[in-house]
This record gives C-alpha cells, sequence and structure tokens, in this order.
C-alpha cells in the first residue's frame, strides 16, 4: 500500500510559473481571470488516502486544525491503514511502503508498521534515492528475490 497525505485549502493551488494568463494589458488579463485574491488563513483539511492493486482506501479526514505528528499516525492513521488493507486484500499478504516524513520515519511507527505488516520496507532498507521525493522507485523486484519471499 502506497499512502500520502496532503492538505486542501480554500485557495487551492497557483502556480504562477504555469497558470498564466496570455492578454494584451493588465486590464484583459484581470477579465480572464488574472487576478488571483487569496485568503491569508483559508479554510484547510487534510486528507490521508492509500492506493493499492486491488484498489484504493476510503479517505481519512482529519479533524479540523489537526495536523499530522508522529503520535497522530502511529494512534489514529496506521489503524485506519491496517483496517483499510485487511479490507482490500483479505487474508493476503500486503504491506506498506511511505515516503521519508518524519512522522514516517519515527522508531516507533518503524515498530509497529514492522509488526502488523507481513512485508514493510523498513527506513533503512530502502535505497537512498527511495527516502527523498524522487520519482523513481527503487526496484521491487530484487528486493523480494533479495528477500525470499513477500
Amino acid at each position: 500500500m502506497f499512502t500520502d497525505e496532503k492538505i486542501f485549502t480554500r485557495n487551492g493551488y497557483f502556480n504562477p510559473k504555469n497558470d498564466v494568463v496570455w492578454a494584451n494589458n493588465r486590464n484583459d488579463a484581470n477579465e480572464y481571470g488574472g487576478i488571483h485574491e487569496r485568503e491569508k488563513y483559508p479554510a484547510s483539511i487534510m486528507v490521508a488516502l492509500g492506493a493499492t492493486w486491488n484498489g484504493i482506501t476510503v479517505p481519512f479526514f482529519f479533524q479540523r486544525g489537526e495536523r499530522l505528528n508522529g503520535k497522530t499516525y502511529l494512534d489514529e492513521l496506521l489503524p485506519f491503514y491496517k483496517m483499510e488493507g485487511d479490507r482490500l486484500f483479505g487474508h493476503q499478504n500486503w504491506g506498506f511502503q511511505q515516503d521519508g516524513a518524519s512522522c514516517h520515519t519515527d522508531k516507533s511507527v518503524q515498530k509497529w508498521c514492522k509488526k502488523i505488516s507481513s512485508f514493510y520496507f523498513e527506513r533503512q532498507m530502502a535505497p537512498k534515492f527511495a527516502r527523498v521525493e524522487s520519482a523513481r522507485l527503487f526496484d521491487l523486484e530484487q528486493y523480494i528475490q533479495q528477500r525470499g519471499s513477500l
């Protein structure tokens, strides 16, 4: 199961490099959506989701103002992912793959994941490029062959 969390705000996402309006002058640009007003403290919500071969989890919505830290991740989110993984996979073996966020690499989180999951990439087992934000994923097939099983 690949998991991630995301904060959504009422402002949405604006990328000034990609969200370009072509116009002859500023007034024309404003008419075509060139003004991007933003709230200073917009309403926001944090959502977590897991994706697997067998489907995606239901979204996990955090409480208003709640943010992800080691305790929240261990006490609320991991049990949710476990329940959803069991629902999606039934009695099959399945496991977690996470990014290198600090709450994911916490020792107590690593211990919990290793205990409940039949297949889990411990932080020190993943190659260096798998621990940073990267479009590449390390060779899962090679890892399974070295380990001997899923």
